[in-house]
């Protein structure tokens, strides 16, 4: 038997469908017995509890299902020592779930010896059982190291953890793929409180719980392949494809509009696997987007004319956009990558200054990760609309692909 742990704060009902997708990319790669160990709050709503339940079924695996709120007085934890944080700067960013995960030694139950954590965002694109017979760390934590998950120039901007000396820089783990032994783990059952009495005294550490963690692991820590933690954001820079991997969708990589690469066909399979999926209403939001993908193309054609067009992607998108932006048969192409796939904003900036020097010039971007950077540009003296533009939206509009109608689409799915 496997046992896989997700933890789940669910105020408007995404994360039951996120967590729920996951589960079921999991269970259709795996063929051994798995139990799910959910940990929620009294945001999971009978009807989800339900299908989560009936997921399991499905696939004639077994789930359990945790009610932290009745465990434990999560809201004197917190106002005790987040609390106190904030009043010293610190700046909480991430759901009280995630300190879930640190009062495991509490009530899982002891005959648990071994157990996986996955964050809800994550798809399991491979057979679980490779992770699952990796060995453990000294102390009891096995975890891919963060360097190896970035691959662009952010990656050399260690944490303040690390700048302190608590952590080595290289041993920094990423927490949302952990192998624990619990034996192990047991051997700390004040970690939730340790470790936010340390993150009081340090409120400039923005990972929360991953910094907890680090503080505590990572000098003994197994680390692990980066296939078992794999940044969608990472491998969509790098033009990447879906292998056999664990996928992570971090920092909002999950939707399933604007984009038509192998990632969110991943997400969008398992998705549609899942009891969250409705086909009609699922129908009824590609229409919208494609109404709303072909109004805003229309708008961008507009504003382009009269100056040069700079297409600028991977080069791996070139024949795509050779092919489908006819429009504009004499644009250029602007590489944004290096050879080794690295990605510079400084570089960037540079090529633009020089080829707008040489004539007035539109910059359309092809870069699905453009707007989480696009404010360098603006820094760099670049105005967004006129210098400037989101190109992906006009691309797949042109493709006859679903856009993105806003970004709180996602919520009603």
């Amino acid at each position: 038997m496997i046992h896989v742990c997700y933890a789940l704060y669910d105020k408007n009902g995404k994360y039951s469908k996120l967590t729920g997708t996951s589960i079921c990319s999991l269970f259709e790669n795996t063929k051994a017995w798995v139990t799910i160990h959910l940990l929620h709050d009294k945001t999971l709503t009978e009807e989800n509890r339900r299908r989560f339940a009936k997921l399991a079924r499905r696939y004639a695996n077994h789930i359990v299902f945790y009610n932290m709120d009745e465990l434990f007085d999560m809201d004197a934890i917190v106002q005790k020592y987040v609390g106190t944080a904030r009043e010293k700067g610190f700046s909480l960013q991430y759901s009280f779930a995630s300190l879930y995960r640190l009062l495991l030694v509490h009530f899982l139950p002891k005959d648990i010896h071994r157990l996986i954590y996955l964050d809800s965002d994550i798809i399991v694109n491979c057979d679980i059982q490779d992770l699952w017979k990796e060995e453990i760390g000294e102390n009891g934590l096995a975890a891919v190291p963060e360097m190896k998950i970035f691959h662009w120039e952010k990656a050399n901007e260690t944490k303040a953890i690390c700048n302190d000396g608590f952590v080595k820089f290289e041993r920094y783990f990423n927490a949302g793929v952990l192998l624990l032994d619990m034996d192990a783990y047991r051997q700390h059952p004040t970690l939730l409180e340790d470790g936010l009495s340390f993150l009081v005294e340090h409120p400039t550490y923005s990972c929360f719980d991953q910094d907890i963690l680090n503080y505590v692991f990572s000098e003994h820590c197994r680390l692990l392949d980066v296939r078992y933690n794999t940044f969608v954001e990472t491998e969509r820079r790098r033009g990447g494809k879906a292998a056999s991997a664990i996928y992570h969708y971090a920092a909002h990589n999950y939707s399933m509009w604007g984009s038509t690469d192998d990632f969110t066909q991943l997400l969008s399979h398992y998705y549609q696997l899942s009891p969250w999926y409705d086909d009609t209403q699922f129908a009824v939001a590609c229409q919208s987007n494609l109404r709303l993908g072909i109004r805003l193309c229309t708008d961008l054609i507009r504003g382009i004319q009269g100056r040069r067009v700079v297409i600028c992607g991977h080069k791996d998108i070139l024949p795509i956009v050779q092919q489908n932006l006819v429009i504009f048969p004499d644009a250029l192409f602007l590489n944004i990558f290096s050879q080794d796939n690295n990605f510079s904003v400084a570089k960037i900036l540079r090529d633009m200054r020089q080829l707008r020097n040489e004539k007035p010039t539109c910059f359309v971007f092809m870069d699905m990760l453009f707007q989480q950077w696009s404010h360098y540009l603006v820094e760099g003296g670049f105005q967004p609309d006129r210098d400037f533009i989101n190109g992906t939206s006009l691309m797949l509009a042109l493709k006859g692909d679903a856009i993105p109608a806003s970004p709180g689409l996602l919520d009603t799915l």
